[in-house]
């Protein structure tokens, strides 16, 4: 403002004056941006209005909710615990393809967004969603490694929870660390989720076994078969005739005769019943059905009714 009591001809002077104020205020307001640093308070009831763009450094802090911050990356959008900086929710949008837009929509309640690396979903679309990967037994790895399910610098995290269980091959061999593998291009299975169901691990945490199937202690192992040879319990009640051929040894007895013949070439006639016991020789054919007493078995099917889904994992 003007010197009160000043010279009329002096007070406009730069850099003391009216001037030199006009001046420090061109130097807040430079279209660059790079103006100089002052701090600026937007009151109750009043509007700051964007066009543009605005730019933070990556030490910016955004002071917002009393509480917690707001940090501003190259990459990402951090919310920070100011009294606990240690807790962090950060959106990272790195991994996202280019000239595509991710919508997080929220439908009220209780809404849980963390989804950990591991975490196995169904899926009911023919193709992965960005930032995911199904679930087939192909590989992974950077971008240089030649991995089958997904070779990309994005995989590096899912790469090293995998190599950290230990459970899952390396190729061409296991080395020292995740670090060293990924950066050698090396690549790591994916589980095989193909024509299989997901069961709870007998040893699930470290927990004790239950045993009520064969057990499952070991991370991607497989059990169980589509079809099993099952005992059925059974009789059969047959109908049929028989032949017989060749020669009859034993013996006749019966009652008198009614008819008579002796010599050799004779006839032997009779009305009476005969009984015969000896040994004979010949074939037979019958049939009939298997009825449930235990002396049969079959194979069964053990698939229940099921529906096809993709099985996909955030990267």
């Amino acid at each position: 403002m003007p010197e009160l009591g000043a010279d009329f001809d002096t007070w406009g002077n730069n850099p003391i004056g009216l001037n030199g104020d006009q001046q420090k205020i061109d130097d807040v307001f430079k279209p660059a941006g790079d103006g100089t640093s002052v701090g600026l308070q937007v009151g109750t009831g009043k509007t700051f209005s964007l066009a543009g763009t605005i730019t933070a450094a990556a030490t910016a802090v955004m002071n917002t909710v009393s509480g917690s911050v707001f940090n501003f990356l190259n990459t990402a959008f951090q919310l920070k615990d100011v009294t606990d900086p240690t807790k962090i929710v950060q959106f990272d949008v790195s991994g996202m393809p280019t000239a595509t837009t991710s919508v997080i929509r929220l439908a009220g309640g209780q809404t849980v967004l963390g989804m950990p690396i591991g975490t196995i979903v169904p899926y009911f679309l023919p193709s992965a969603p960005a930032g995911w990967v199904f679930l087939r037994g192909l590989t992974i790895g950077n971008a240089t490694s030649g991995a089958t399910e997904r070779a990309n610098a994005d995989t590096e995290r899912l790469f090293t929870a995998l190599w950290n269980t230990n459970a899952y091959a390396v190729h061409p061999s296991r080395g020292g660390s995740a670090a060293a593998d990924y950066a050698a291009s090396r690549t790591i299975d994916m589980p095989d989720m193909r024509a299989v169901a997901p069961v709870g691990m007998d040893n699930m945490g470290g927990g004790t076994a239950r045993n009520l199937i064969p057990s499952l202690d070991v991370l991607g192992e497989r059990i169980g078969a589509p079809t099993a040879a099952g005992a059925v319990f059974g009789y059969v009640d047959a109908s049929g005739s028989a032949s017989v051929s060749g020669s009859v040894s034993g013996f006749l007895s019966g009652t008198a005769a009614a008819g008579a013949g002796s010599g050799a070439g004779s006839s032997f006639m009779t009305s009476n019943t005969y009984s015969m016991s000896g040994s004979m020789s010949g074939s037979a054919s019958v049939s009939g059905n298997i009825r449930n007493d235990g002396n049969n078995s079959t194979t069964v099917s053990t698939i229940q009714p099921t529906i096809g889904v993709n099985y996909i994992t955030p990267l």
